[in-house]
């Protein structure tokens, strides 16, 4: 059975990559409902156990080579082309649905996007006090203030800050693919 249904994803891949008609034109998606739909019965029970309504969720086929899969933009799930015809079995299919699922369940995106925000404001906070800042350019030993100048200074002395932050953001990323797995 499972092989069945694995054989029948890669066969309705195969066809749906065939027909270049099916591939939208923005972004290279593949509308395939049989595909969609096989993915989203292998997704349903993990959904309502999640607490998530499966109507709610969008499933994506992308037209490329990379196994991957992801989540982003509300309930809308992206599954590579590579990853679905690289799987052997309908449960490494599953498993992956399952990590997705998990970084919705665990609120990830919400997070992320919620650090993204302090981040940027951050980043503008700090840049309003360097421009024009008479201190700032008497520590360089310049006599007229510039936009320009700010802007460079800023950059320099935000560099480190900017590393700092990418550091914590990219450990809390590992976690969170820790968590959903």
């Amino acid at each position: 059975m499972a092989k069945r249904i694995l054989l029948g994803l890669a066969f309705a891949l195969a066809l749906a990559l065939a027909t270049a008609g099916q591939v939208a034109a923005a972004g290279g998606l593949i509308r395939d409902a049989e595909i969609e739909a096989t993915l989203k019965r292998l997704a349903y029970p993990m959904l309502r156990a999640a607490g998530i309504n499966p109507g709610s969720v969008r499933i994506y086929i992308i037209q490329d080579s990379e196994p991957n899969a992801f989540v982003a933009g509300g309930y809308n799930l992206f599954v590579n082309t590579g990853l679905v015809t690289r799987l052997k079995t309908v449960d490494q299919l599953k498993s992956v649905l399952a990590h997705e699922i998990g970084h919705w369940r665990l609120k990830h995106i919400s997070v992320m996007v919620g650090l993204s925000v302090l981040q940027t404001g951050l980043l503008f906070f700090l840049l309003s006090r360097f421009l024009d800042n008479p201190g700032l350019f008497a520590a360089f030993g310049m006599e007229h203030l510039s936009v320009y100048g700010s802007v460079v200074f800023f950059g320099f002395l935000y560099t480190p800050i900017a590393t700092l932050l990418a550091v914590g953001v990219n450990g809390l990323s590992r976690r969170h693919e820790y968590q959903a797995d």
